[in-house]
C-alpha cells in the first residue's frame, strides 16, 4: 500500500522522518520496500500483511507510527451533522434491509445542491501521490477519505434512483448490471446489492453501478457508509472478478468506529468544496463491534520468548495499542478495539508486545534446544508402500481431485452420495473423487495413447463421499492400482503387504462389485499370521474392470484395479522387524491340481487345505494357475497349486509328506468334490 508521510504526520504528535518511518515500521512487521518522491511528497510502498486491514490506511499506519515513536495518535474530530430545515416539496428517503446479517448497518446522507467539478490541486495532488487518478470532486473526496480513515464509502447520484426507500438486498437469479468501471456482471442470489425500488445502484462493498455514478450534471449526492459482511463481499468479488479499494477492506474487515466518522469527514468536506448543504441523514440497524477479553500471563510471555519482559513495558506498549489492559492478580486481561480482527489468543498479544518491544531484546543463543518427535507410523508406512511399487516397476501417479458425475457413479462406496460443486464456474468435472480409480483409468488411457500398451500406475491420494442420512462429508486416504490383469495387480498388493507387515496373508472374497466385471472381483483381506485364528481385516476391493467402463475410457484390452484403505493398510504396519532363524532343513515342494465345478472359488480351496494341515508341516500355498478347455467337462475347472512342506527340526520323508497330502486330497473331495487331476 502507498502511503504518503505528509498525510500521515498530521495524526502523529512526533515528527517523522521517511528513513526512520521505514526502519521502524519494516522491524515491526510491516516491510517498506522503498521510498519515492511525487513532487514534494514522500511515499512509502508498505507491504501489509492480510491479517492487518487497520493498516490498509494512513489512520491505521499512523497508529503503528505513534506507538514505535512513543507519541500519540491524534484524530480530529469530525463536525457534526447538521441537516438544513426541510422545505415544502422536499422529499425524505429509508432505509431498509432485507438481509440484517449481511449488512448489519447502513447509513446515507442527502446533500444537496452540490456542484461537481474537478478537484482543486492539493486534492488531486494526493490522490496522484497514492497511486490514484482524479474523476471529479465528489468521487475524488471519497476516495480520499478511504485512504485516510480505510472506510469505503460511495456517492449516488439521487437525481437517478427511483422513488422509495434505499434497499439492501440479495440479487434475483439472472439480474444483471453495468459497474462503473464498464463491466457488465451477471448476478446470483448469493450478491449483496444495494437497490431502489427497480434496479440495483451498487454491488455492495465493491463498486457502483453505472447508471447512478456522479457525474458532472449532478446536483443531488447520497453518500453512503455502511457496515457489511466480509465473508459475503469476498465471495461475489472473486466470482465476478471485480476486486477494488473497497472489497479489499470490507472482506478483510474494517473498523467499526470509522464508519460513522468517515461519513462525517466526508460529508464535511463535501460542503466545503462542493457547496452542498445537507438534507437530510438516515441510518439503519446496529454497528457489530468486535471487543473481547484476553487473559495475558507474564510468565506465558517469557515461556515462549525466552526473555521476560517488565510488566510495566508491557502495560505501556498495550496501552499504547488500544488493548486497555488492567491487571487481575498476577495476570492482565486486555480487550481488544474494534479494529484488531487479527488478535483473539493470548499468544497473539504475546507476538504485539515483542514486536513493539523490540525483537533486538530477544537474546541469541548459539545452540537452540528443539524436541524431536517420534516418527509416524503411518507415514513410515506410505513410504515404504510407495517405495515398494516403485521399485517392481510400478509408476505413481498425480490425478485431479474433481471428476465427471458419471464416472463417479461406477466406483461410489455403498449407502454414499457424492459431493458436487456448485461453482458456475466448474460445469464439467464437478464432483469431488469418491475414488481414485475414474484418475487412474484416465492416465492409463493417456499412457496407451502415447505408445505404452500395459501401464502399470498407482496413487496415493484422498476420496470424497457423503454417507447417507449424514450432513458431514468423509475424507479418506486411499492407494489405487491399476495393471494389465487381477495376476499383476495382486502381486502389487501382496508386495505392498510384504514390505509393511510381518507374516501377513492376503485373501480375495468373491464379492459383486459395481465397475468390476461380474465374477472377477472381491473385498481384499488381510490375515495377520498365517495360520492364526484371528479374523482377516478388509482392505479394499480388487477385480477385473467390467466393458462398460473400458469402453469408456477408450482401453485396450482388459484391465485390472485395486483400491486400498490407506488406513486399515498402515494398521498392518510393523516398525520394526522380526528377523527368524533361516531354516536349517529344507522344504518339501509337492505340486497339485485338482478338478472342481465352476461355482468353487480358490479362496475355499485355500481356507480347506490350511484347516486340514492344521499345525503341520504345510509352510505355505502358492496358486499357478486355472485351466478349463479339454479333456475337462464343461461347467468345471481345474486349479494348480504348489504345497510347501517343512519341519523345523528335522528332514522330512517322502512317506510323511505323503500321508498328509492323503488327508488334503480327502479333504478336497470331500469339502469341494475336487478330483485329482493326473
Amino acid at each position: 500500500m502507498l502511503i504518503a508521510l505528509n498525510l500521515v504526520q498530521p495524526y502523529v504528535d512526533k515528527p517523522l522522518t521517511a528513513p526512520w518511518v521505514q526502519h521502524a515500521l519494516t522491524n515491526s512487521g510491516f516491510v517498506v520496500e522503498h521510498i519515492h518522491h511525487t513532487g514534494s511528497t514522500q511515499v512509502l510502498d508498505v507491504e501489509v500483511t492480510s491479517n492487518r486491514p487497520d493498516c490498509l490506511s494512513h489512520i491505521g499506519i499512523a497508529r503503528e507510527l505513534a506507538v514505535l515513536a512513543g507519541g500519540k495518535l491524534q484524530i480530529p474530530p469530525a463536525q457534526p451533522i447538521k441537516p438544513a430545515p426541510q422545505t415544502p416539496g422536499d422529499d425524505g428517503f429509508a432505509i431498509a434491509i432485507d438481509i440484517p446479517h449481511r449488512c448489519p448497518y447502513y447509513s446515507a446522507i442527502a446533500i444537496d445542491h452540490v456542484k461537481v467539478a474537478p478537484s482543486p490541486a492539493w486534492l488531486i495532488a494526493a490522490l496522484e501521490s497514492l497511486g490514484l487518478r482524479s474523476v471529479n470532486n465528489v468521487v475524488d473526496i471519497t476516495n480520499y477519505v478511504l485512504m485516510l480513515t480505510g472506510q469505503p464509502l460511495h456517492a449516488f447520484d439521487r437525481n437517478q434512483l427511483n422513488p422509495g426507500p434505499v434497499v439492501i438486498r440479495t440479487a434475483t437469479d439472472g439480474e444483471s448490471m453495468h459497474l462503473i468501471n464498464g463491466q457488465e456482471v451477471r448476478l446470483s442470489t448469493d450478491d449483496l446489492l444495494i437497490a431502489d425500488s427497480k434496479r440495483p445502484l451498487a454491488l455492495a462493498g465493491i463498486m457502483g453501478g453505472m447508471h447512478s455514478e456522479i457525474t458532472t450534471v449532478t446536483t443531488r449526492v447520497l453518500l453512503e457508509s455502511a457496515q457489511f459482511e466480509a465473508t459475503g463481499i469476498a465471495r461475489t468479488s472473486r466470482r465476478l472478478n471485480s476486486a477494488s479499494d473497497s472489497s479489499r477492506r470490507f472482506e478483510r474487515g474494517i473498523d467499526p468506529a470509522m464508519v460513522i466518522y468517515a461519513r462525517q469527514l466526508a460529508a464535511q468536506m463535501i460542503i466545503e468544496l462542493c457547496g452542498g448543504v445537507i438534507q437530510a441523514e438516515v441510518d439503519q440497524g446496529e454497528l457489530i463491534q468486535n471487543h473481547h477479553s484476553i487473559e495475558l500471563r507474564m510468565e506465558r510471555f517469557a515461556a515462549l520468548i525466552g526473555v521476560p519482559i517488565d510488566p510495566d513495558t508491557a502495560m505501556t506498549i498495550l496501552g499504547a495499542l488500544e488493548f486497555s489492559p488492567r491487571k487481575d492478580g498476577t495476570h492482565m486481561v486486555c480487550t481488544t478495539p474494534g479494529f484488531r480482527f487479527d488478535v483473539s489468543r493470548e499468544v497473539d498479544l504475546i507476538e504485539e508486545l515483542v514486536r513493539i518491544w523490540g525483537y533486538e531484546n530477544v537474546p541469541v543463543h548459539n545452540q537452540v534446544a528443539h524436541m524431536m518427535a517420534p516418527p509416524d507410523p503411518a507415514l513410515e508406512a506410505r513410504r515404504l508402500m510407495r517405495r515398494s511399487l516403485s521399485g517392481a516397476g510400478w509408476f505413481e501417479a498425480v490425478t485431479y481431485t474433481f471428476v465427471d458425475p458419471a464416472e463417479a457413479q461406477w466406483f461410489l462406496p455403498p449407502h454414499a452420495k457424492v459431493l458436487k460443486v456448485h461453482a458456475a464456474a466448474r460445469k464439467a468435472n464437478n464432483v469431488l473423487r469418491p475414488s481414485l480409480l475414474p484418475g487412474l483409468l484416465a492416465t492409463v488411457r493417456h499412457n496407451q495413447n502415447m505408445g505404452d500398451a500395459h501401464p502399470r500406475v498407482f496413487e496415493v491420494a484422498a476420496a470424497f463421499s457423503q454417507p447417507d442420512g449424514s450432513s458431514h462429508p468423509v475424507e479418506t486416504q486411499r492407494l489405487a492400482i491399476a495393471g494389465a490383469n487381477v495376476s499383476e495387480v495382486m502381486g502389487g498388493i501382496e508386495l505392498i503387504i510384504a514390505s509393511i507387515g510381518n507374516g501377513c496373508r492376503v485373501e480375495v472374497v468373491p464379492t459383486a462389485l459395481p465397475g468390476f466385471a461380474p465374477g472377477a472381483s472381491g473385498h481384499v483381506m488381510v490375515h495377520r499370521r498365517p495360520t492364526g485364528d484371528a479374523a482377516p481385516i478388509e482392505i479394499g476391493r480388487v477385480g477385473q474392470l467390467e466393458s462398460q467402463v473400458i469402453r469408456h475410457y477408450d482401453l485396450r484390452g482388459t484391465l485390472a484395479a485395486a483400491e486400498l484403505d490407506l488406513h486399515a493398510l498402515a494398521a498392518q504396519f510393523v516398525p520394526v522387524k522380526r528377523a527368524g532363524v533361516l531354516p536349517r532343513f529344507p522344504a518339501v515342494r509337492r505340486n497339485l491340481s485338482v478338478i472342481v465345478v465352476e461355482t468353487v472359488k480358490w479362496s475355499d480351496i485355500d481356507r480347506l487345505i490350511r484347516q486340514t494341515a492344521g499345525q503341520g508341516w504345510l509352510e505355505e500355498i502358492q496358486f499357478v494357475g486355472t485351466y478349463r478347455g479339454k479333456p475337462i467337462e464343461a461347467g468345471k475347472k481345474s486349479v494348480s497349486m504348489e504345497l510347501i512342506f517343512r519341519d523345523a527340526n528335522s528332514s522330512l520323508e517322502s512317506a510323511q509328506v505323503d500321508d498328509q497330502m492323503r488327508r488334503i486330497i480327502d479333504a478336497l473331495a470331500s469339502g469341494v468334490s475336487g478330483e485329482i487331476r493326473h
